[in-house]
């Protein structure tokens, strides 16, 4: 049985789907497994997966009609063998040492949970050599601070930093929708798990113009990112913390809710103003429910989401 099961979804890779490959095959830590979902790709992916497949016995890939990435990483976890798992996308790559640096910090403290920097720039950190034992940590049950906070130590959201026990994550599933990274973050650290982060930058990540985050603001956009906020409102609804609460609350919503704007600041002007309704009555709903705040939004934030609701909404 493996020690570690990578899980990369895939869907029209072809580009950067060996990238991503020869990144982990190159590890100084040998004992994984590599599940590769194709997710209905209409390109060469299937091809080039099922290549590496043959070349070594660790790859395995798994082909399925077209589900979205939340759900190829749900059912490339079901197959995993691991004890932990990383899902890792398949534009991106990680660190020669990355799964030898988790596993370490993994296995020593007995996290459920090492969280890592990221990079869009692998050659400045990639031929860097690590002792995992001299490496400085931050050890916390309390992830959910980090992950606004922007300090020495942080969890981002994109799960390519992140590093989990298995058994963890048994009862927690991404959503199918455009943004599931920060929802299933957010999910995670309801749970206060033990949680290891060091600010190395192990996890390389590839900004693609067309990927789900840098493509135009549409409609679909917006009700795809208020999924992932609405997911966070339900879980942390049945969270007996109020402390965690009140952080969800006062920073973690406030911090999602600017993209959102962005969203309709950017887009064309013959949909901006359906963009802006939109968000209006996502901004209502969040009000309704005691979920805006002057002291989490700052006051030039609060008053424009009121006068959104106000004028705007339906």
């Amino acid at each position: 049985m493996p020690k570690i099961s990578v899980i990369i979804p895939a869907y029209n890779a072809e580009r950067y789907i060996a990238y991503c490959l020869d990144s982990v095959l190159k590890q100084t830590f040998s004992d994984f497994e590599i599940i590769c979902v194709n997710d209905g790709s209409k390109d060469r992916t299937l091809d080039i997966l099922n290549e590496y497949s043959r070349k070594d016995a660790r790859v395995r890939v798994v082909n399925q009609e077209n589900q979205g990435c939340g759900y190829s990483r749900n059912n490339g976890y079901e197959l995993a063998k691991g004890d932990y798992i990383y899902f890792l996308d398949s534009d991106d790559a990680i660190h020669p040492q990355f799964l030898e640096v988790m596993y370490y910090f993994a296995s020593t403290y007995g996290a459920d949970m090492v969280c890592c920097g990221m990079e869009s720039e692998p050659e400045k950190y990639s031929k860097e050599n690590y002792s995992p034992e001299k490496i400085e940590f931050l050890l916390t049950y309390n992830p959910l601070y980090y992950c606004v906070v922007k300090r020495k130590y942080r969890v981002y959201y994109n799960p390519g930093v992140k590093f989990y026990r298995k058994e963890f994550l048994k009862d927690i599933k991404f959503i199918k929708a455009g943004f599931e990274d920060f929802s299933h973050t957010c999910e995670v650290c309801s749970l206060n798990p033990k949680t290891v982060i060091i600010k190395e930058k192990l996890s390389f990540y590839t900004v693609l113009t067309g990927s789900v985050s840098h493509s135009k603001p549409v409609p679909k956009k917006l009700f795809d990112y208020y999924a992932g906020i609405n997911h966070i409102c339900y879980v942390y609804g049945m969270v007996d913390d109020n402390q965690l609460k009140k952080y969800i609350r006062r920073k973690v919503i406030p911090d999602l809710l600017k993209p959102q704007l962005g969203f309709c600041r950017d887009a064309d002007k013959d949909i901006q103003k359906e963009m802006y309704r939109i968000f209006a009555n996502e901004l209502k709903d969040l009000y309704n429910r005691d979920l805006i705040h002057i002291s989490g939004s700052g006051l030039k934030k609060y008053l424009i989401y009121r006068y959104l609701i106000a004028f705007m909404a339906d």
